[in-house]
């Protein structure tokens, strides 16, 4: 009985070197097996974020403005600067209109108003028109109204003409000051799509001044052509505009 207890405690502590090495491997390979995981998720993360640094990339290339598109912006916005041109010029303009015709103030300050009040109503069906003709021909449309009316302006042999011509052009500055943000806003990306459409508004400002310039370019000519010069002056843009 001795013999075997002594037998039995002999092969017990030899198998538990045996034991503690099998776990100790066991622990090891636990480990290297984490460390390979991490190394690959690791890897693996560092592929998805350059994936979707150059996915970025390329989204950003694709909103990136083109000169082209800042161009037909540029010619959009040109397009208001219509009615700013024409309330400028109008207020060098009615000065001279007035004492070469011997015009009362409700006349002269009727002719200055009207094209306003037309251009509501230019503006009111410009939606029907752009929808059933599409933006280009829309732009061109308005372009012609415009220039007949400012042609017949500069040519009118009295006040009644010129006042029939000046509604013809509110309907024109109506029309074409209604398309321009509508096709700018369907042309420009969208990263910059708020920034181009406020070029409508500034092409106004634009336009204004550049009337004030041109009332003030003319205003030593003899009355009865200063006027004329001056409202003939806004042909220049619609005329660009219209090619």
């Amino acid at each position: 009985g001795g013999l075997l207890l002594a037998s039995s405690m002999a092969e017990s502590d030899s198998e538990e070197p045996e034991t503690s090495d099998l776990l100790r491997k066991a622990v090891a390979a636990m480990e290297e097996s984490k460390s390979l995981s991490a190394v690959e998720l690791g890897s693996s993360s560092s592929k998805r974020a350059a994936t979707f640094e150059i996915a970025d990339a390329e989204s950003d290339a694709k909103r990136r403005p083109v000169p082209y598109v800042y161009l037909l912006a540029s010619m959009a916005a040109l397009n208001s600067a219509n009615l700013g041109y024409d309330i400028g010029v109008m207020s060098g303009a009615a000065s001279f209109i007035e004492e070469s015709w011997h015009l009362s103030e409700v006349q002269i300050s009727f002719l200055v108003g009207i094209l306003n009040f037309c251009a509501i109503g230019g503006a009111a069906v410009a939606q029907v028109i752009i929808d059933a003709w599409g933006r280009r021909a829309t732009f061109q449309a308005s372009c012609c109204v415009f220039v007949t009316g400012v042609s017949g302006m500069a040519l009118s042999p009295n006040y009644w003409v010129l006042l029939v011509f000046r509604v013809i052009t509110g309907f024109g500055v109506g029309i074409g000051f209604s398309v321009d943000p509508v096709y700018i806003a369907e042309v420009a990306p969208k990263g910059i799509r708020g920034e181009l459409v406020t070029w409508s508004e500034i092409s106004i400002n634009v336009g204004i001044l550049t009337g004030f310039i041109t009332s003030y370019a003319f205003k030593d000519y003899p009355k009865w052509l200063a006027w004329r010069l001056m409202l003939g002056g806004g042909v220049v843009a619609p005329v660009g505009l219209f090619f």
